[in-house]
């Protein structure tokens, strides 16, 4: 959780930039989404790996489905929809229109994308305390106890009389 924590605050800053400098340097502006999107990626793995640890075993494919739908559900698609609607809020505020501050709306509509960085961040580090309490709840119930309705067909193969 820790890294996943460190990528989310550390690109909240980058995807800042990148906004504020859209409009006076396009090079640097790509540098910082870059740099942004590659502190975002960190958690990817790492989510996964703590998502398979904490939940048990017989619940993990169904844990990854919904972790994997429910975060498409509000990055991918919900996300666009969210920073357009509040694009035109705030461009239908301002009485006379204008391709400057239509950009603006959309650029400040961006910040959001840098406020739910941190909040993730936040987050992260929040589950840090947890993660090693959960993870050895989810293994106890697996270690040591011995599943006695499991048959196996082996021992009777082996059991067969020779002809």
């Amino acid at each position: 959780p820790i890294i996943c924590a460190v990528g989310l605050l550390a690109s909240a800053p980058c995807l800042y930039l990148a906004i504020m400098l859209a409009q006076e340097s396009i090079v640097a502006t790509y540098i910082f989404i870059a740099i942004g999107e590659f502190l975002l990626s960190l958690n990817w793995a790492v989510v996964t790996d703590i998502l398979l640890y904490v939940v048990k075993p017989e619940r993990q494919s169904t844990a990854m489905s919904l972790q994997l739908c429910v975060s498409h559900l509000l990055g991918d698609a919900g996300s666009p929809y969210l920073i357009g609607m509040i694009s035109d809020v705030v461009q239908k505020s301002q009485a006379q229109r204008s391709a400057l501050w239509s950009f603006r709306s959309l650029q400040y509509s961006f910040f959001l994308c840098a406020f739910v960085s941190i909040l993730g961040g936040g987050c992260f580090l929040l589950t840090a305390f947890y993660v090693e309490e959960d993870r050895n709840k989810a293994a106890m119930p697996v270690q040591g106890i011995e599943n006695k309705a499991y048959f196996s067909h082996e021992e009777q193969l082996h059991e067969l009389p020779a002809k």
